[in-house]
């Protein structure tokens, strides 16, 4: 009887692992992407800011300063 719950708990336990490391991996992966994302939307809003001088060098030209650093 011992034996059978042993047979039926670890396999339990190796999918058990299996699922939390793959929600693990899901939840490294997603906080992965959310800091790329934002960091695709500054680097968007830099670009943006960027162009602005050209179009206009008059009044924006604390624009272009961070982009040189």
């Amino acid at each position: 009887y011992i034996l059978f719950l042993l047979s039926i708990s670890l396999p339990a336990l190796f999918i058990l692992s299996v699922i939390a490391k793959c929600i693990y991996l899901i939840f490294l992966s997603f906080k992965f992407f959310r800091h790329f994302f934002f960091s695709k939307i500054t680097i968007y809003l830099l670009l943006s800011s960027n162009i602005q001088p050209k179009r206009a060098p008059a009044a924006f030209p604390e624009i272009s300063l961070p982009m040189k650093h």
